[in-house]
């Protein structure tokens, strides 16, 4: 076989593969595409800034009424407190006064007229005694570790034995009454009550003002144990 022949076979043999292949779609590049980010930018007018500095400066305005007002209310608890202070001391000093204190250096002692807090032959308290008792009660609040003593006296009207009787339960009435109507001032351990009847009268049995000042309780503090 010679050279053309060989040249004819190889075209006969491309020329079908080079329609093959011109039948075949190459698709297309594809391009690169550029992304663009839009950043929206949100602008705040004036009367908007303005309408929101006045809203703040208003909850400000609260703030500091609120502010004023808690401090108000301290300084009024402090002030009540003050005064609360301030009325008890005058109630003491009332107190000392009409129950014609008498103070040393250890003890004190406290006078409870028997015609103000007891019927005659009673041993029953009035009513009406109850103020002078918690004026007691307010003294003894003072000296919460001393010692206290109630005594009851008698006139000499009558038999001795009823008088010392008398005056024993109306001790016991004055002590009973202090520690249920006043828990805080005086303790159980720390109060006793007597009876001494007619003896250390303080003054003559032979009139009738005598008799009434011997009819009487008297309540002495020992200060300290």
């Amino acid at each position: 076989m010679n050279r053309t022949d060989l040249s004819l076979k190889s075209a006969a043999i491309l020329l079908p593969a080079l329609g093959l292949l011109a039948s075949v779609a190459i698709p297309p590049v594809a391009r690169a595409e550029t992304v663009t980010t839009k950043t929206t930018v949100t602008t705040t007018s004036t009367d908007e800034i303005a309408s929101q500095e006045k809203a703040l400066q208003e909850k400000m305005r609260e703030y500091e009424k609120t502010d004023l007002e808690l401090k108000q209310a301290e300084a009024l608890r402090l002030r009540k407190g003050q005064l609360e202070v301030e009325i008890k001391t005058l109630e003491i000093q009332k107190a000392r006064r009409e129950l014609q204190v008498q103070e040393t250096k250890d003890e004190l002692e406290m006078l409870l007229e028997g015609d103000v807090l007891f019927d005659t032959n009673s041993a029953v308290i009035k009513t009406g005694a109850h103020p002078r008792l918690r004026q007691v009660a307010l003294i003894l609040a003072e000296y919460p570790r001393g010692r206290v003593m109630v005594t009851g006296f008698a006139d000499s009207t009558g038999k001795a034995q009823a008088n010392m009787e008398l005056s024993r339960k109306r001790g016991e009435a004055v002590k009973t009454y202090l520690l249920d109507k006043s828990p805080g001032a005086i303790s159980s351990e720390r109060i006793v009550a007597e009876g001494r009847g007619e003896a250390s009268p303080v003054a003559t049995n032979q009139d009738a003002a005598g008799r009434q000042l011997n009819r009487r309780v008297e309540i002495t503090v020992s200060k300290s144990l």
